[in-house]
């Protein structure tokens, strides 16, 4: 297992906090002791609909950019460009 040292350096409490949360949950789930989020982090947890995946690589393969191609299906851009990732990978 690789250590990683993480130094967070903020005047904002809030941030700071979080930060700790995370570095918490991260450190428990290596142990093996994490079963859910961090307290105050959000997961997000939204399912891609097939059908929307589909077009957005449909679109992307007929030479769409994950921008335009991430308007017209509704998805996000990152969530595209991630797909358009793939098919350059050959994996879609």
């Amino acid at each position: 297992m690789a250590e990683v040292n993480i130094t967070i350096k903020t005047e904002d409490k809030t941030l700071l906090e979080l930060g700790n949360r995370v570095l918490d949950y991260l450190a428990a789930r290596d142990n093996n002791m994490a079963t859910s989020p961090a307290p105050g982090v959000k997961v997000n947890q939204n399912k891609v609909d097939d059908e929307k995946k589909k077009e957005a690589v449909r679109l992307l393969k007929s030479g769409m950019d994950a921008n335009t191609a991430a308007a017209k299906t509704g998805l996000s851009p990152n969530v595209v460009r991630a797909y358009k990732a793939h098919i350059t990978m050959g994996t879609y």
